[in-house]
Formats: structure tokens, C-alpha cells, sequence
């Protein structure tokens, strides 16, 4: 009796083990896909609206990323995964399919033993993660000193991030503790 309740408990263990050692190491995952047909997203939200970008290009990119970290590209967009964000290895996805606005998607997935999926991304990270939104595709005027990152509720509303600019590099960057839309944005002028 005892032997076999052993025998179930080591298993898993087993198991654990060879799908991580038969997992693709990060970054072996990374691929772009090319245009296709996705509705744009609103642009509501409470004295922010997203900054209009992209020149219709769209893509994603997954990375498989563990507890060491590890980055996730996606044309001029970066995710920062830093070392301990994560226990175990966990799915990175970035999707761009707003082909209007500088809006991703990110997702964290996680396969889990005895089957099924734990969504890590919505469930929170155990250090921030840091996303960095580029702003090159840019396709209006705006003041710079006025980007920041947001979170894109469903409801529509914008959820403004402390973010930081870089000018030069063109890039906006916020450290998130869970995975959600976000998107630059700028204040809403007058006449909006």
C-alpha cells in the first residue's frame, strides 16, 4: 500500500521534470505574424485618449519565460521580465492587433500539472514587470512631455500609469504588476 501511494506521488515530480527539461529555453518561441483585419479600439477614457500609431502594422510575439527572466520583443515594444517576477515557466504573449493606435495585449499563461491553464498574468507577478511601449509609428502631433502609459479596462476608461519618456529612444515605459490592454495615451485637448 505504501509503495503505491509513493509511486503516485512521485509522478508528478517526474513529469515536472521532463517538461522542463524538454521545454524551449526563452526566446526560442518569438515569432511575428503579419497584417491581418482587426477592428481598432475605442479611444474613450477619462481626460486621456490613445495616441494614434501603428500605420496599420499588427503582429505577436510569445517568449517562454521562467524564474531567471527574460525579455519579449515585439517590433519596437518590450516586456522585461525580471528575475523572480515568475516561479516556474510561464507563456509571454504580446499581441498589437489595434492596426490605429499604440495598444498591446499581454497575457501570462502557465501549464499546469494535472492539466489546464493558470492565468499568471491576470493573477499578478511577483515583482513588477516593465513594459516599454515605442512611439516611432506615431502618426499625429503631440507634446512628448505628455505620453504615458494605460491600462485599457474593458469598460473603455484609461488607467494612467507613472510612466517614464525617453524622447530620443521614442519610447514609453511603465512597470506593471498584472497583464491586461495597454496602450499610450495623451490629454484629451478641448475639442475632444
Amino acid at each position: 500500500m505504501r509503495y503505491n501511494w509513493l509511486r503516485l506521488t512521485a509522478l508528478p515530480a517526474i513529469a515536472l521534470a521532463l517538461w522542463s527539461c524538454d521545454s524551449p529555453r526563452q526566446g526560442d518561441l518569438q515569432e511575428l505574424v503579419g497584417p491581418s483585419a482587426r477592428p481598432s479600439a475605442s479611444s474613450s477614457g477619462n481626460g486621456y485618449r490613445l495616441l494614434r500609431g501603428n500605420d496599420g502594422w499588427i503582429g505577436t510575439s510569445t517568449a517562454l519565460i521562467g524564474s531567471g527572466g527574460g525579455v519579449l520583443q515585439l517590433g519596437e515594444h518590450e516586456l522585461t521580465v525580471p528575475s523572480g517576477a515568475v516561479s516556474a515557466p510561464t507563456l509571454f504573449t504580446m499581441t498589437l492587433e489595434d492596426a490605429e493606435h499604440i495598444r498591446v495585449e499581454l497575457t501570462a499563461t502557465r501549464a499546469l500539472l494535472l492539466g489546464g491553464t493558470l492565468d499568471v498574468g491576470k493573477a499578478g507577478f511577483a515583482r513588477p514587470v516593465r513594459l516599454k511601449l515605442g512611439f516611432a509609428r506615431a502618426t499625429e502631433t503631440f507634446d512628448v512631455s505628455t505620453l504615458s502609459i494605460a491600462w485599457t479596462r474593458p469598460d473603455g476608461t484609461l488607467e494612467v500609469f507613472p510612466t517614464e519618456v525617453n524622447p530620443s529612444g521614442k519610447q514609453a515605459r511603465a512597470e506593471l504588476d498584472h497583464f491586461s490592454g495597454y496602450a499610450v495615451v495623451v490629454p484629451r485637448s478641448g475639442g475632444e
